[in-house]
């Protein structure tokens, strides 16, 4: 597994600075439910402590209830639902379209 953990000056519902921030948490699935994620969630928790966060924060996609509900059984909180919005401004590159290779609607 591996879990990624950042620094933010400020993300969603949060009302400290800085906020430690999951930017990525993945557990191979045959090694799941083993205590594995908690603990590196608990290792990155310990890391943002150590530098004055007083907040974690988090985000997942609205469809991904697994994760939604993974998250609450470690304690957080949802504290908003959001919509993203991309416009394209120009030709872009193949490979570069973020995979969807749409016109952005």
């Amino acid at each position: 597994g591996f879990l990624e953990v950042a620094l933010r000056y400020w993300s969603e519902g949060c009302v400290t600075t800085p906020v430690g921030y999951l930017e990525g948490w993945y557990v191979r699935p045959q090694h799941r439910r083993q205590g594995i994620g908690s603990a590196l969630l608990a290792a990155a928790e310990g890391w943002a402590r150590q530098r004055s966060a007083l907040e974690m924060a988090s985000d997942t996609e609205l469809a991904d209830a697994d994760s939604r509900r993974l998250h609450r059984e470690m304690g957080y909180q949802e504290v908003a639902e959001r919509v993203h919005f991309r416009k394209h401004l120009g030709e872009i590159p193949p490979g570069e379209g973020g995979g969807d290779g749409g016109d952005g609607g």
